[in-house]
């Protein structure tokens, strides 16, 4: 499986200077270089000057094959904006979108059913439905109880659930059904939610995370053999091995993705 486009973040650096440039020329001069090359820095500097750096590192590095060169400066476009911004990487993300090859069938979404081979967990599917160019951005859990019989109608109320969201914000919701005020038979579903406000100066989770690698402490950190578990699991469903549907942008997934997790309905969030 071949990549799509090839994104490098530094590229106004000593490093894209003395390495990534004269690499580069040397993919394009030897044929290799057949895809969109993004280049990212926070510089403020255009895509002409940029250029311009570009044939200054091939020059000082091996000397320019024209062609070559001609064919990197036809592939490289270059984003520049500040990395803490959220804004930079959504100007990569379209750039990356339109420069997409048309026959590309790289996965940009995936919708999973797992099960847990254990007596605690027998008969509980775990769902998962990831993606690019989702309704919304978020990482988040839900822990969906079993359905209630019927109480104030014929059909049954939709299920309850906690929610936990991890990102962007943190967030813990419970949802009800409840009968609505009033004389009528009725009920609707709510939700009790609290979420965590930053706080200015708090330690955020980042900060942490680096403290504990410079220090040596790997309690956060996924341990090798875990690694090695999960892509036992998902292995088998990479490649060839699963069909490729596309989808439009702003959507759930595509349709098919509905035989294998369940629709978001009343399950769904916004920021």
């Amino acid at each position: 499986m071949n990549a799509d486009a090839l994104v490098f973040f530094g590229a106004t650096g000593d490093l894209a200077d003395k390495k990534i440039f004269p690499a580069l020329h040397g993919m394009a001069r030897h044929g290799h270089l057949d895809m969109p090359v993004v280049a990212v820095a926070r510089s403020g500097w255009t895509l002409d000057q940029l250029r311009a750096r570009a044939e200054e590192s091939v020059e000082r590095h091996g000397g320019v094959d024209r062609d070559a060169f001609a064919a990197l400066m036809r592939a490289l476009t270059y984003i520049d904006g500040d990395y803490a911004d959220a804004a930079t990487f959504a100007r990569l993300d379209q750039e990356l979108e339109g420069r997409q090859r048309p026959e590309s069938t790289v996965e940009t979404f995936v919708a999973l059913r797992l099960w847990i081979n254990s007596w605690r967990w027998k008969g509980v599917p775990f769902y998962i439905r990831a993606g690019k160019r989702l309704p919304v951005t978020a990482s988040e859990l839900v822990v969906k109880l079993r359905q209630a019989p019927a109480v104030f109608a014929d059909t049954a109320p939709p299920a309850n659930y906690f929610r936990f969201r991890l990102a962007p914000t943190h967030t813990i919701a419970i949802s009800s059904f409840v009968k609505v005020p009033g004389d009528r038979r009725h009920g609707e579903l709510r939700e009790l939610t609290v979420t965590e406000q930053p706080h200015p100066g708090e330690t955020s989770a980042y900060e942490e995370l680096l403290t504990d690698a410079i220090h040596g402490v790997t309690a956060r950190f996924t341990r090798q053999d875990y690694v090695e578990e999960a892509w036992r699991i998902v292995d088998p469903v990479l490649g060839d091995a699963t069909p490729v549907y596309q989808y439009e942008p702003g959507t759930w997934g595509p349709p098919e993705a509905d035989r294998i997790v369940p629709p978001l309905t009343h399950i769904c969030h916004t920021l």
